[in-house]
C-alpha cells in the first residue's frame, strides 16, 4: 500500500516588507525600540531566545557595540596623547556590532520561517536584516502576532493627568488588528 503524500506548500510573509507602515504601533516599536520588538517575536513565536528578557539583552548588546562608538565622550578627537589616530577600534566596534546584529536577527529569521513554513533563504535574510532592519522586525512581529494571536499587536500609550500631588501613570494598551471592508 503506498501512500500519496504532496509536497508541502511553503506560506509567504503576511505583510510585504514594505508595508511596515500599515501598523504605525508596531512600526514604532520596531524602528524606535528595536530591542523590544526583537525580545516580543522571539517569546511569541517561542524560538530562541524563548525568554523575552534574554532577547532583549541580546540584540541590546548589539545595539550598544553598534552605538558607544557615536556617543562616547572621546569621539570628537580621535587621536591620543601621543597623537596617533585610534578611529580603528572605534570602527572595528561599529562594524561588530552590525554584524552581531544581523547574525541574530538571520537567525531569527530562519526559525521563524521554518516555524511557519515560509519560502526564503538565509541570503534573503541576510540582506533583509542589513538593508532594512526596521522593516525585517516589523514584518517578523506582525506575522508573528496574527499566526499566534489573530491580530498585529502594537501599542498605545496613555496618560491619566495627574493632580500636581500625584505622580503621572502611563499605561500600554494593545492594539487590534483592523481590516477594512468595502461597503
Amino acid at each position: 500500500m503506498s501512500v500519496n503524500r504532496e509536497p508541502v506548500r511553503a506560506n509567504n510573509w503576511h505583510e510585504s516588507l514594505f508595508n511596515c507602515l500599515a501598523h504605525p504601533g508596531n512600526f514604532c516599536i520596531s524602528c524606535y525600540l528595536p530591542c523590544i520588538r526583537y525580545g516580543q517575536t522571539a517569546h511569541r513565536a517561542d524560538i530562541w531566545p524563548r525568554s523575552f528578557l534574554q532577547a532583549v539583552l541580546l540584540y541590546s548588546v548589539g545595539f550598544l557595540l553598534m552605538c558607544l562608538p557615536t556617543i562616547w565622550p572621546w569621539c570628537g578627537d580621535m587621536t591620543n596623547a601621543t597623537g596617533t589616530c585610534i578611529w580603528l577600534p572605534w570602527c572595528g566596534m561599529w562594524y561588530s556590532g552590525i554584524v552581531f546584529i544581523v547574525t541574530i536577527a538571520t537567525i531569527k529569521r530562519g526559525e521563524l520561517r521554518h516555524k511557519y513554513n515560509i519560502s526564503g533563504s538565509t541570503g534573503e535574510d541576510v540582506l533583509v536584516h542589513l538593508c532594512c532592519e526596521p522593516c525585517a522586525l516589523a514584518q517578523e512581529g506582525s506575522h508573528v502576532d496574527i499566526e499566534e494571536n489573530g491580530h498585529v499587536q502594537g501599542c498605545v500609550v496613555t496618560a491619566d493627568i495627574p493632580s500636581k500631588d500625584e505622580a503621572l501613570h502611563l499605561t500600554m494598551l494593545p492594539v487590534p488588528f483592523q481590516v477594512m471592508e468595502k461597503t
